[in-house]
C-alpha cells in the first residue's frame, strides 16, 4: 500500500468518525427530548389532578360538617324524623368523603391529619349521641337548656380545627407538587438548549475541518501533478534542443506519464469516496432534522396538555363560583331566618318567658348559620386564589414550552445550513471527480502519443512540440484545479 492510499485511509477514518460523533449528539438530543417531554407531560397532569381533586374532597368536608351541624340544630328545635334521618346520613356521607381521601392521600402528614380529622369526628359524635337521645324521649320540648350540653362546642370546634389544618396541608402540598413539575421543566429545557448547542458546534467543527482537509489534499494532489506537468515540459524541451540522448529522454517522458496516470486515477478515487461520505453525511443530517422536527411536536404536545390543565383549573373556578352563589342564596336565608326570629321575639313579648327564650334561641341559631355561610364563602376565596396562582404558574410552563419550542427551530435551521454546507462539498467533489477523469483521459491521450512516437522516431521536433504542447495543457488543467478547490499551496 502506498504512503497516499494511507494518507486516504486515514482521512476516511476520520471523516467517518467525525460524523459518528454529530449522529450519536444527534440521537442523545432526541432521546432526551423524548424522555423530558414524556417526564413533563406526566408529571405535570397527574400531580394538578390529584392535588386539585384532594383539595376540593378536603374542602367537601366542611360543608359535610356544616350540614350536619345544621341538621343537627333544626332536629333539637323541631324534633322532626327527617332532620334526624338527615343527621345520620350526614354523617354516613363525611365518613365516605374521608374514606375516599385516605385513599387518595400519600402525603405522610396529610395522612396523619386525615386520621385527626376521622378521630375528631367520632368524639363529636360521641359527645352529641347523648343529646340526640334525650332529644329523642322529650314528645313536647317547652325549654331548648334541657338539651345543653358543655362538651358539645369544643367537640366541634375541634373537628372543623382538624378539616382546617388537612385543607391547608394539602394546598401547600398541591403549591410544592407544581414547583416541582416547574423546575422539572426548566431543567428539561436547559438539557435540550446544551444538547442542540453541542450538536451546532460539533456540526460546524466537522464541517471545517472536511472542508480543510479536502482543500490540503486535492491541492496537494494537484501541486504534485503540476509539478510533474512541469517536470514534462522542461523534458519536452531538452529533448527538443538535442540536450539529452533520445532514448532516455522518452523512457523518461513515458514513465513521468505513467505516475501521472496514476496519480489522476487516485485523485478520481479520493474525489468519489469524498462525494459519497458528503452523501451520506447529507442523509444522516436530515435525518437528524427529522429528529428535531419529532421533538418540536412532542413540545407542542406538552403545551396542548398545559393548555388542558389551564382549562381544567378555569373550570374548577366556575364551580368555586356556583358554590359561593349556593353559599350566598343558604346566607339569604339565614337572613330571613334573622328577621323572622325578630318578628317571633317582638310577638313572644306578650307570650310569656318561654315563647321569648325560644325565638332568642332561633335568633342565635340564624346568627350561628349566617357566620357558617361567612366562614364557608372565605374557604372558596382561599381555593379561588389558589387556582388562580396555579393557573399563573401553567401560564409560566406555556411560556417556557413555547422557548423550548424555539430553540429546537433554531436548531433546526442550523442543520439545515450544514446540509446545505454538505450539498455544496458533495457538489464541489463530483466537479473534482469529474476533472480528474478528464484529466486522467488526457494523461491516457499523451501516453498514446508518446508511445507511438517512440516506436516512429526516438528525436522529431513535432514530436517534441506536440509533448511540450500537451504538457502545458495539463500544467493549466492542474492550475484549474487548485483554483476550484482553493488550495493554498
Amino acid at each position: 500500500m502506498s504512503r497516499s492510499t494511507e494518507r486516504r485511509g486515514t482521512f476516511n477514518r476520520r471523516l467517518i468518525g467525525g460524523f459518528a460523533v454529530t449522529i450519536a449528539l444527534t440521537a442523545l438530543m432526541g432521546a432526551a427530548s423524548i424522555a423530558t417531554v414524556v417526564t413533563v407531560a406526566r408529571s405535570t397532569d397527574t400531580v394538578v389532578a390529584s392535588g386539585t381533586r384532594q383539595l376540593s374532597d378536603s374542602q367537601q368536608l366542611n360543608l359535610s360538617i356544616e350540614r350536619r351541624i345544621d341538621d343537627y340544630r333544626a332536629y333539637l328545635i323541631a324534633g322532626q324524623r327527617e332532620y334526624l334521618d338527615a343527621f345520620n346520613a350526614d354523617r354516613q356521607q363525611f365518613l365516605a368523603q374521608a374514606t375516599s381521601l385516605r385513599a387518595e392521600v400519600q402525603d405522610p402528614i396529610a395522612v396523619r391529619l386525615l386520621g385527626e380529622v376521622i378521630k375528631a369526628e367520632r368524639a363529636y359524635s360521641v359527645v352529641l349521641d347523648p343529646v340526640m337521645r334525650r332529644r329523642t324521649a322529650i314528645t313536647d320540648l317547652t325549654d331548648i337548656t334541657q338539651l345543653n350540653a358543655v362538651n358539645v362546642k369544643p367537640a366541634r370546634e375541634a373537628l372543623v380545627s382538624a378539616v382546617d389544618a388537612l385543607v391547608i396541608r394539602l394546598r401547600a402540598t398541591l403549591d410544592e407538587h407544581v414547583q416541582t413539575s416547574s423546575r422539572t421543566a426548566t431543567t428539561a429545557i436547559l438539557i435540550i438548549s446544551v444538547l442542540g448547542g453541542l450538536a451546532i458546534i460539533s456540526a460546524v467543527l466537522i464541517g471545517v475541518w472536511l472542508n480543510n482537509r479536502l482543500r490540503r489534499q486535492v491541492g496537494a494532489a494537484a501541486a504534485r501533478i503540476q509539478d510533474s506537468s512541469l517536470e514534462l515540459e522542461v523534458e519536452a524541451d531538452l529533448h527538443a534542443a538535442g540536450r539529452r540522448h533520445p532514448t532516455g529522454a522518452m523512457d523518461e517522458i513515458t514513465a513521468t506519464i505513467s505516475e501521472l496516470l496514476i496519480a489522476s486515477r487516485r485523485i478520481a478515487d479520493s474525489a468519489r469516496q469524498v462525494t459519497e461520505v458528503t452523501d451520506q453525511t447529507l442523509h444522516e443530517t436530515t435525518a437528524g432534522e427529522a429528529t428535531l422536527d419529532r421533538a418540536r411536536d412532542s413540545i407542542a404536545a406538552i403545551r396542548a396538555q398545559v393548555d388542558r390543565v389551564a382549562t381544567r383549573m378555569h373550570a374548577l373556578d366556575g364551580k368555586s363560583l356556583k358554590i359561593g352563589g349556593v353559599l350566598g342564596l343558604a346566607a339569604e336565608l339565614a337572613e330571613q331566618t334573622n328577621i323572622l326570629a325578630v318578628n317571633a321575639t317582638i310577638e313572644a313579648d306578650g307570650s310569656g318567658h318561654r315563647a321569648g327564650k325560644f325565638a332568642d334561641d332561633v335568633l342565635k341559631l340564624a346568627d350561628r348559620t349566617a357566620e357558617s355561610a361567612r366562614q364557608v364563602r372565605t374557604l372558596i376565596d382561599d381555593l379561588r386564589d389558589a387556582v388562580d396562582t396555579t393557573v399563573a404558574v401553567t401560564g409560566s410552563g406555556a411560556r417556557a414550552v413555547d422557548a423550548a419550542a424555539e430553540e429546537c427551530g433554531h436548531v433546526t435551521a442550523s442543520l439545515r445550513r450544514v446540509a446545505e454546507l454538505v450539498s455544496s462539498a458533495s457538489d464541489a467533489g463530483r466537479d473534482i471527480e469529474l476533472s480528474s477523469r478528464q484529466q486522467s483521459s488526457a494523461v491516457e491521450q499523451i501516453n498514446i502519443a508518446v508511445g507511438e512516437a517512440a516506436r516512429a522516431t526516438r528525436e522529431t521536433e513535432a514530436a517534441a512540440a506536440h509533448t511540450r504542447k500537451t504538457a502545458a495543457h495539463l500544467s493549466s488543467l492542474s492550475q484549474d484545479l487548485r483554483q476550484i478547490v482553493g488550495a493554498a499551496y
